[in-house]
């Protein structure tokens, strides 16, 4: 929901309007892909995991960087890779 309010163990909705075709939650971040392809990250971001080209931390869905269409990601500890459609 874009924030860091602590929540009861039940799910939110993600922040923004989004359609997203796959999601994978890493360490402290989690990032998805939408049904157009293109890559969104949202959390923790000191190792630069989201993509953006920032070590800031986003609680709502940033945009990657780099105009790759996606067909999958996955989101590890401090990192996420994904298959680009090229």
């Amino acid at each position: 929901t874009g924030t860091t309010t602590e929540r009861e163990p039940l799910p939110v909705r993600v922040a923004g309007s989004h359609t997203f075709r796959t999601i994978s939650a890493g360490g402290s971040h989690t990032c998805a892909v939408d049904v157009a392809g293109a890559a969104w990250c949202w959390g923790q971001g000191d190792e630069g995991q989201l993509g953006n080209g920032d070590t800031l931390d986003f609680f709502a869905p940033i945009a990657v960087q780099g105009g790759h269409l996606f067909i999958t990601i996955s989101s590890g500890s401090a990192h996420t890779c994904g298959v680009d459609t090229a």
